[in-house]
């Protein structure tokens, strides 16, 4: 990056709330710097300094493309999720001749969030009965209606500093009342990128209250279809 040159006129954006987009304060900052602009000879320099998650897709509207290509994979994580998704397609190919198979991800958040109290008492954690409703509304919209086509779902977990096969043993444990019937196959001995790559090559996916499972699905193709192929839940934060 160039130096700053003088004179240099600051600004900040200071989000309000993690997943909360603040029109105003986004308009208030572009009025800002449009005005900073206008008036020559005042700013070399402008910077402008953004504190937040910014986990609303409205702060990045026309800009979604360019995003999704910033979060992608880099190359060697991609090909292990393509190998990866590949392998299971042909396992289950393999074992039913004829169907067509849809995946969805399932992001599952363990870790810290339910094991220390500091956080588990902030932090509201997807329940059971959030991925059975998120499972049955994805099953029926990927297979309503079209015959010979089922639905597989594609399980991560993490959330643990390290080795992540804790994480994924609880998930096992408290998917299995969730999935009923359902077939789950849940990634194992994969590192995080790698699962952030499977999660957004999926036809749908379902996201736990977390930052990776937001991103996940920001940058998950399905949801550029804008056709509720996204599931996500709505509060993040236990009501006091």
């Amino acid at each position: 990056h160039a130096p700053n040159k003088k004179p240099l006129c600051e600004l900040r954006l200071d989000e309000s709330g993690a997943h909360y987009y603040n029109e105003t304060q986004v308009n208030r900052v572009l009025r800002e710097i449009r005005s900073y602009e206008a008036e020559k000879g005042k700013c070399k320099t402008i910077t402008v300094t953004v504190s937040g998650y910014l986990q609303s897709w409205k702060y990045f509207r026309g800009y979604e493309d360019k995003i999704r290509f910033a979060f992608a994979a880099p190359p060697e994580q991609k090909a292990k999720a393509e190998a990866w998704l590949a392998a299971a397609r042909q396992t289950l190919n393999s074992g039913s001749s004829g169907v067509t198979w849809r995946f969805v991800g399932v992001q599952v958040r363990r870790g810290d969030k339910v094991q220390i109290p500091f956080f588990s008492s902030r932090y509201a954690s997807a329940d059971g009965l959030y991925y059975e409703a998120a499972m049955n509304h994805l099953e029926k919209k990927l297979s309503e209606g079209r015959s010979n086509t089922k639905v597989v779902f594609i399980v991560t977990a993490g959330g643990s500093t390290g080795s992540n096969s804790t994480d994924v043993s609880e998930a096992k444990e408290f998917l299995k009342r969730a999935a009923g019937k359902r077939k789950l196959i849940f990634a194992e001995g994969t590192d995080v990128v790698t699962d952030f790559s499977l999660l957004t090559a999926t036809d749908a996916i379902i996201i736990a209250a977390s930052s990776f499972g937001w991103w996940a699905g920001f940058a998950n193709t399905a949801a550029a279809t804008g056709d509720g192929l996204v599931v996500a839940p709505r509060y993040i934060y236990r009501s006091e």
